[in-house]
C-alpha cells in the first residue's frame, strides 16, 4: 500500500494529512473534516486543486491517484466563514494569522502602527521631476531591502523582526499564507492495535542562518553599570553571573529596529570560581520581580565574565573568544536558548500567541586589543527548538561542538543537517555558530541613567559575602552617613539599595512604603521623592542609622520587635501591634 502525505493549504496555515493511493475521495474528506474540525456532510467547505476554488475534489469513491494526487501534492481546502471567527487565527486582509488576544510589548506594538518605509531625496543627477514628483530613484524603499542594508556604514548583518513580517506580508498575496511556526515537536511511539507504529513524527530539520532578529542592540545606560558588575572579578579572581533589568524601545539605526536598554544588573545567589558559575536557589526571586515592576522593568537577558588576566601585564586579560575557537559554548547557547525559551516574544501573528524572544546574552570577555569587551547575542528560533525538544547536549571535549541525541526505542529524534562547503552534513558534532546571532552593545555618548548611585563609593551589591562585600545595616547607616543631605535623590536611586529595603527585616518599617519610592525614581519625579523623605517610616529609618552612627547599636531584632507591646489607635481606638507605626484601621500615625 502505497503511503502518501497530502498537505492541506487553508486560510489558517498549512497541515498534513497521510493517506494511501489507493483510498477514495469520500476517506480523504473525512481525514481533511477530521484535521480541520469540520461535518464532512455540510457543503459550507470543500476541497481544490487550486488556490481560486477551480478543479474541486468530490466526495466520491473514486481513488485518489485517479484524481492525480501524488505523494507530497497540496490542497486548498476553502472553510466556512463561521470556522474562521470561531478558531480565531485565519487571517483578515492579507494579513499573517492573529491571534487578537495576545498582549504584545509596547514597542511592537509602537513599530507595528509604523510604515517602515525609507524616505531617499531626490537625486540631482537622475530625477527629471520637480521637487513634488517622485521616481524609481527617490521612491521610498522597504525596511528590508538588502542593497539598503549592505550599503549602511557598519552594514546591517540581519534584519530587524518588524522588517521581517514587512517582507513576509510583501508580494502579490500580502502574505496571505505566510505564517509563523516553530519546528515540530519529537515524535513518540503510539499503540495500534497489536503493532507499535509511529506516529506524527517529526521530519528532518536542516538548520538554516536566521536572517532576522528580534533585538538589533544592547545599550547599558551606564558605563559604571557593568564597571560595578566587574569589580566582583577584580576583587576575588572570579566569574559572574547577573540578570540584565531594563526595557526595550525603538532602535532607529535600524529600519524598525528594537533596543534593549539596560538599567540595572541583578546578582542572584551563586557558586562561582575562576573557571565556573553555579546559579542557587533565589529565595528573594518573586520580590526582585516585584521591585522591577515598580520601576516600569522587565527582565531582558543575562551577563556573565569570561575574564583570565594576562601574567605581568596589568590591566589586559587575555583573547580566548574569536573565530578560531568560538563565540559561545555549546553549553552557554543551550542555557541562552532555556532562559529564552522562559521569556517568549509575545506575537499576534503566531497561531501559538509567542514567536522567538527579546531575551539577550551579553559577555564579558577580552577582545583582540586585550581589553574587556562586551559582546551581545541571541540564538536563533531553531535553537529554541533543539533545547525545547531536549535534541541538542554539549560535548565533553570540544565547547564549540553540540551534538544532536540520536533515536531510541520509545522515542524518535529527527536528524538535524547543516550546509558546509556545498555538502550537507548530519549534526553530529554540530557546530554552535550556527545557532548563534551577534547584536551590538554600546554604550551611549551621554548617559541619563535611572540609577545614580550615590557620591562617592556606592552601597554593596546584594550576594557578595564571599568577596567581604556584605549588606547590612552597619553598612546602610555608614552609607547613609556618607551621603550629602542635598543629595537625597542620587543617595536612594540604587536598585541594589532598594532591593535591601524590600529585603531586609532590619528595616521592616520602610517595606510597605518601597512602591512609592520605586515609582518616583521611575518618573525621575525629584518632588515625590523628597515628600516620601518626609514620611514618618523614612523617619524612623533615619533615626535608626543615625542612632547605629552614635552608638553602635542597630535597629531592633525580630524578636525584640515582637515582645513591643501593642498600642491603641488615638482616632479609632484600634489595637496594633507594637512593631506598626500606623494604625492598620485609620492609617493614623502612632503617639
Amino acid at each position: 500500500m502505497d503511503v502518501m502525505i497530502i498537505r492541506l493549504q487553508s486560510r489558517e496555515g498549512t497541515r498534513r494529512v497521510t493517506v494511501s493511493s489507493r483510498d477514495t475521495c469520500r476517506n480523504f474528506w473525512l481525514k481533511v473534516a477530521e484535521e480541520f474540525g469540520l461535518n464532512v456532510n455540510h457543503n459550507n467547505w470543500s476541497i481544490c486543486r487550486s488556490r481560486n476554488s477551480v478543479e474541486l475534489i468530490p466526495a466520491t469513491r473514486d481513488s485518489l491517484s485517479s484524481m492525480g494526487l501524488r505523494h507530497g501534492d497540496m490542497v486548498f481546502i476553502a472553510l466556512p466563514e463561521q470556522h474562521a471567527m470561531e478558531t480565531s487565527t485565519s487571517p483578515t486582509n492579507g494579513d499573517l494569522p492573529s491571534q487578537p488576544i495576545v498582549k504584545e510589548d509596547e514597542v511592537d506594538v509602537l513599530l507595528s502602527k509604523e510604515s517602515g518605509t525609507i524616505e531617499r531625496q531626490r537625486d540631482a543627477q537622475f530625477c527629471h521631476h520637480g521637487p513634488q514628483g517622485k521616481c524609481v530613484h527617490c521612491l521610498p524603499i522597504d525596511p528590508f531591502d538588502e542593497n539598503y542594508l549592505k550599503s549602511r556604514d557598519p552594514p546591517i548583518k540581519y534584519l530587524s523582526f518588524h522588517a521581517y513580517l514587512r517582507k513576509l506580508q510583501s508580494g502579490v498575496d500580502k502574505g496571505k499564507y505566510a505564517f509563523l511556526e516553530s519546528v515540530a515537536s519529537t515524535g513518540k511511539m503510539r499503540t495500534n492495535k497489536s503493532e507499535d507504529t509511529w506516529q506524527h513524527l517529526p521530519s528532518t530539520i536542516t538548520l538554516k542562518r536566521q536572517e532576522y532578529r528580534h533585538v538589533d542592540n544592547i545599550m547599558f545606560e551606564d558605563p559604571g553599570l557593568v564597571d560595578r558588575f566587574i569589580d566582583y572579578w577584580r576583587h576575588g579572581g572570579k566569574q559572574r553571573l547577573g540578570f540584565l533589568y531594563g526595557r526595550y524601545e525603538p532602535h532607529r539605526d535600524v529600519p524598525l529596529g528594537i533596543k534593549a536598554v539596560v538599567a540595572a544588573i541583578y546578582e542572584p545567589p551563586q557558586d562561582t570560581s575562576a573557571t565556573s558559575i553555579e546559579l542557587l536557589e533565589d529565595e528573594h526571586a518573586e520580590e526582585v520581580t516585584e521591585i522591577a515592576s515598580y520601576l516600569g522593568l522587565c527582565k531582558i537577558g543575562w551577563i556573565f565574565t569570561d575574564l583570565e588576566p594576562l601574567p605581568g601585564q596589568q590591566g589586559k586579560v587575555k583573547y580566548k573568544r574569536h573565530g578560531d575557537t568560538y563565540f559561545l559554548t555549546a553549553e552557554e547557547c543551550i542555557m541562552a536558548a532555556d532562559f529564552q525559551l522562559q521569556h517568549m516574544n509575545a506575537c499576534r501573528h503566531a497561531a501559538s500567541g509567542t514567536f522567538g524572544s527579546k531575551f539577550v546574552t551579553v559577555v564579558v570577555t577580552g577582545n583582540a586589543d586585550e581589553q574587556i569587551s562586551f559582546d551581545g547575542y541571541q540564538v536563533t528560533n531553531q535553537a529554541m527548538t533543539l533545547v525545547q525538544e531536549d535534541y541538542l547536549v554539549p560535548t565533553i571535549d570540544a565547547p564549540e561542538l553540540g551534538y544532536i541525541r540520536e533515536s531510541t526505542v520509545g522515542r524518535y529524534i529527527p536528524d538535524v543537517i547543516y550546509k558546509e562547503k556545498e555538502a550537507y552534513r548530519v549534526a553530529r558534532p554540530l557546530p554552535v555558530e550556527y545557532l548563534i546571532i551577534d547584536i551590538p552593545a554600546a554604550f551611549p555618548q551621554d548617559p541619563h541613567p535611572m540609577f545614580l548611585g550615590g557620591i562617592g563609593k556606592p552601597f554593596p551589591v546584594e550576594n557578595r559575602a564571599d568577596v567581604g562585600h556584605l549588606q547590612s545595616f552597619d553598612q546602610f547607616a555608614h552609607y547613609l552617613s556618607s551621603q550629602p543631605k542635598d543629595h537625597f535623590v542620587s543617595t536612594m536611586a540604587d536598585f541594589h539599595l532598594i532591593l535591601y529595603l524590600k529585603t531586609s527585616g532590619a528595616v521592616d518599617v520602610i517595606r510597605p512604603h518601597v512602591k512609592e519610592l520605586c515609582e518616583a525614581i521611575s518618573q525621575r519625579n525629584d518632588v515625590v521623592i523628597y515628600q516620601w523623605k518626609e514620611g514618618d517610616a523614612w523617619k524612623t529609618v533615619e533615626c535608626l542609622a543615625e542612632q547605629y552612627t552614635l552608638t553602635g547599636r542597630g535597629p531592633p531584632s525580630r524578636a525584640e520587635l515582637k515582645r513591643l507591646p501593642s498600642w491603641p489607635c488615638h482616632r479609632c481606638t484600634y489595637v496594633n501591634r507594637g512593631t506598626e507605626t500606623v494604625c492598620q484601621v485609620c492609617e493614623s500615625p502612632k503617639q
